[in-house]
């Protein structure tokens, strides 16, 4: 008897989405079994995210409608209506390069015994030796001792040569958090931006909408979160959490911080995990324009549609 031959990918999304029976978004289906039929390569990673967000809604009891404009001449890619509320969905496809995994030597990390509350991102050249290693991990040290928020330590053994760097990223609540740099943040964090302004320019004015952000990547939504809200800084103009010496908060270069689209509060940051034969999406992690905002209807809405998982 012969084993079960996978079905490609598109053919597994074009299954599930024959399965929902849906038929008040049969339109919006039918558009996208179209999309991911006639998908290029480059075009079929953006037609797989926006196939997975209709069935993630669909599945959570949405009705779906695709491609409805805008008054600027525009269109949002969806607009989901459940139980009369309804919110429009901008789904944008993050593709980037592999995260390199990489282990921080141990002469690096056991030289930093600093033990600040914050998350410091570093990079040193390959192939260093051993004493090298050393004399890096001790520069970083006394630099994170020291250093503010957002600010950053090149480490050259001579004048055209760096052998490392560290950057202290933001503050965090419990211990310091060692993490290797990511080789493509500055070019990541550019294409973040450009695509959040794309979606910007895709809002329905006097609606909710949520900027569904669809990446590769399990630390994208840092980036994302940074594009929004800005850089972690030091804030001399606030005062100090009780027993620390140090406030802080955000500088003004976020998307969200310059007043950009107001009538957009929410945004989404989502994993695609895909083969071949199979993708789905990662729970998701919710962001507001303000940082501790309180959940109303339209932040429940997003969670019921966006964040849940529901069984095929």
């Amino acid at each position: 008897m012969s084993s079960h031959k996978p079905q490609p990918l598109q053919e597994q999304l074009t299954r599930q989405i024959r399965l929902t029976h849906d038929w008040h978004s049969f339109r919006t289906l039918s558009g996208l079994l179209a999309l991911l039929e006639r998908a290029g390569t480059e075009r079929l990673p953006s037609a797989i995210a926006e196939s997975l967000i209709a069935l993630r809604l669909i599945r959570a009891g949405f009705s779906v409608e695709a491609d409805v404009p805008t008054p600027n001449g525009k269109s949002c890619d969806f607009r989901a209506t459940r139980l009369g509320e309804s919110m429009c969905v901008h789904v944008k496809r993050l593709s980037t390069s592999a995260v390199d995994t990489l282990a921080i030597p141990n002469r690096i990390r056991s030289a930093i015994v600093c033990r600040r509350k914050v998350r410091a991102e570093l990079w040193w050249s390959p192939n260093l030796e051993t004493s090298a290693l050393a004399r890096l991990g001790r520069s970083f040290n006394a630099f994170l001792r020291e250093a503010a928020i957002g600010e950053s330590l090149s480490v050259r053994d001579a004048p055209n040569i760096e052998i490392g760097r560290i950057r202290i990223h933001r503050p965090t609540t419990r211990q310091m958090e060692l993490r290797v740099e990511r080789a493509d943040r500055v070019r990541t964090l550019d294409r973040i931006e450009r695509l959040t302004l794309r979606a910007f320019e895709q809002c329905m004015p006097r609606s909710s909408n949520v900027i569904a952000l669809v990446g590769d990547h399990t630390t994208d939504w840092e980036l994302f979160d940074v594009a929004l809200h800005g850089t972690f800084v030091e804030r001399w103009d606030r005062v100090p959490n009780q027993g620390e010496r140090r406030a802080y908060g955000r500088d003004d270069n976020g998307l969200w911080t310059r007043h950009r689209a107001p009538w957009c509060e929410l945004a989404v940051s989502l994993t695609v995990h895909a083969s071949e034969t199979d993708a789905h999406l990662s729970q998701g992690i919710l962001l507001t324009r303000e940082e501790d905002a309180r959940p109303n209807a339209a932040i429940q809405l997003a969670r019921r549609g966006l964040l849940r998982s529901h069984p095929h």
